[in-house]
């Protein structure tokens, strides 16, 4: 017993380093876990956008969805849509972005602090069967060098009346 107290006086500094370096490296690999996790990349202001609103509308072969967001980091790489099912099943389905894209040319927008305006953009209906909802993904490249899907926008499917 007094060979090992000694010998963990002796050995302290490196003990301690070792200790360091193990705590390190596992908050890496948690901090990257957690970094996967939407909830967290908002906690954390690593998430693209926030305080994102949407409103729809049918029109003739889907819905038309508008709202806005404000753009915190990231470049812009795409959207995808979904109709989702009353089961949950998610659907892929065109998005159409040109009524918006037409006024200011589309792309990666500068990141703001103020709210601004996005679509309209037209959601396809599904080719058969009958929707619930709906949502669209976005996909940015962020300084990190991740490409990061969020959530971007999801509500009820509103029937043509």
């Amino acid at each position: 017993m007094i060979n090992t107290r000694a010998a963990l006086r002796q050995n302290l500094a490196m003990i301690v380093l070792l200790l360091a370096v193990i705590v390190i490296s596992g908050f890496s690999a948690a901090w990257d876990a957690l970094s996967g996790k939407r909830w967290f990349r908002d906690i954390t202001m690593q998430a693209p956008f926030y305080a994102v609103t949407a409103e729809a509308e049918p029109v003739g072969g889907g819905l038309a969805v508008r709202g806005t967001m404000v753009k915190r980091r990231c470049e812009y790489q795409g959207l995808r849509a979904y109709v989702v099912r009353a089961s949950g099943l998610r659907v892929p389905v065109a998005l159409d972005v040109s009524p918006e894209t037409a006024v200011w040319g589309g792309g990666s927008r500068p990141p703001s602090e103020i709210a601004e305006a996005w679509g309209p953009w037209v959601i396809s209906a599904p080719l058969y069967g009958r929707a619930a909802g709906w949502e669209i993904f976005a996909f940015h490249l962020c300084p990190d060098g991740r490409l990061q899907v969020n959530l971007f926008a999801a509500g009820p499917w509103l029937p043509a009346n």
